[in-house]
């Protein structure tokens, strides 16, 4: 039910055998893809990490922000306009079915709490950025290839190579979204039949 990646790292985690930890992991990554959703749509700041207190989050708050978590994975769209809770929809049930589980026996502090969600903060950030340079990269691929056949065809391609070196260097600056709109200008035009 969980993405392929968290199951990845888990298996690669020790520390990630206890259920606790995997729930704030969950709950962690989940206010990632929230804060993923808010930057894209404009926010400067993203607005649900106001909703962590970095100096320790006892159950009730975590409670109060799982729940927080559920009513903005509604709210906002993915890149593919969908809500992020039908992408994240089993991921969720997932860190309910873990918080359920152990909310009587919960044994990890304050500071532990908040740290635990950062790590799943954390691998989400870096999910979405490992993902957008890998669609830059494809892109890239495809839109340098073009050029090289164009060019060989005896076209005048100095613009796109242009394009090109400004989205490879954005790139090397990890700005892979403002990279992909660069490569976006550089039209594939079809071979008419």
């Amino acid at each position: 039910m969980l993405p392929n990646e968290i199951m990845e790292y888990w298996s690669k985690v020790v520390l990630y055998e206890d259920e606790q930890k995997r729930a704030l992991f969950l709950l962690g990554y989940l206010v990632g893809e929230i804060g993923s959703a808010q930057s894209g749509s404009g926010h400067k700041n993203k607005p649900i990490l106001d909703k962590i207190n970095f100096q320790g989050m006892g159950l009730e708050k975590l409670i109060r922000l799982s729940d927080e978590v559920f009513e903005k994975l509604r709210q906002y769209k993915s890149g593919g306009g969908k809500s992020l809770l039908e992408y994240n929809e089993d991921t969720y049930a997932v860190l309910k079915l873990l918080i359920d589980n152990n909310i009587i026996k919960w044994t990890l502090s304050n500071q532990e709490n908040v740290f635990y969600t950062l790590s799943g903060y954390a691998f989400s950030n870096y999910l979405v950025r490992k993902r957008s340079k890998d669609k830059y990269n494809e892109e890239y691929k495809k839109r340098a290839i073009y050029v090289e056949e164009a060019e060989q065809e005896g076209k005048n391609v100095k613009e796109e190579k242009r394009l090109l070196d400004e989205a490879r260097e954005l790139a090397q600056n990890y700005k892979y979204r403002e990279a992909r709109q660069v490569l976006e200008k550089i039209e594939i035009k079809e071979e008419e039949e």
